[in-house]
């Protein structure tokens, strides 16, 4: 079993060090890793990937796709063989994370923190990909839509816990107040674009495991969409 480790970092490579490297360091450890550099900067990357036990490819979408979560899951999806593991650039490792994560069985797995998950084949077979038209150069709620479609076809996350530690929010936290309402008329965007995909409101739950929950007590969703 090949383990490929997919990480998409915008500009947070500082993050991206201690992510790269505690999945390294682990009882199972990546035979690739592919990092989808939205900020086209391989000069921040440098530290990052320098001296790694294993292949690294750095990927440049193109900046009209700059931000855009679906474009990077679908290279993902499209171009990395299972297993595919899908982290955000904060996260760290533990010890044996790796290893418990992809001993778990499910199309669709994801951590406890939320900061790590798996599309196996089963998945693109029978959704296909990220509708890229939901949040455009942005990343809200493409992965609900994504979820909603999973769900037509009974493919529920399942939740490990496996020692990963998250660290989210780092880039929210540095932003300015335009940066603030930039990001605001984006979510905003997004969620109009879902709304009028699935003529009615957000799924809710808050994050994947709470939707996944609520999923679970509703019918299921119509295939022509």
């Amino acid at each position: 079993m090949g383990v490929n480790l997919c990480v998409t970092t915008l500009n947070r490579q500082d993050a991206l060090v201690e992510c790269l490297r505690s999945a390294c360091a682990g009882t199972m450890k990546p035979d690739a890793i592919f990092i989808v550099d939205q900020a086209n900067r391989p000069d921040l990357l440098a530290p990052a990937i320098d001296g790694l036990p294993c292949f690294v490819a750095t990927i440049n979408l193109g900046h009209h796709v700059r931000g855009c979560e679906a474009s990077a899951i679908n290279w993902y999806l499209m171009s990395v063989p299972e297993e595919r593991v899908i982290a955000h650039d904060d996260v760290v490792f533990g010890p044996d994370s790796l290893e418990r994560f992809l001993t778990t069985d499910g199309a669709f797995v994801i951590d406890a923190s939320q900061g790590v998950l798996t599309y196996r084949d089963h998945c693109k077979n029978m959704a296909g990909l990220y509708d890229e038209t939901i949040s455009p150069g942005f990343y809200r709620y493409c992965d609900v839509d994504y979820e909603d479609r999973l769900a037509w076809y009974g493919i529920q996350p399942v939740v490990v816990d496996c020692g990963i530690e998250h660290k989210p929010n780092g880039t929210m936290r540095a932003y300015t107040p335009e940066q603030h309402a930039e990001y605001y008329r984006r979510v905003e965007i997004a969620r109009f674009n879902y709304e009028l995909k699935w003529l009615r409101p957000l799924t809710p739950g808050g994050d994947t495991i709470g939707r996944a929950e609520w999923r679970k007590n509703h019918e299921p969703y119509s295939r022509e969409r």
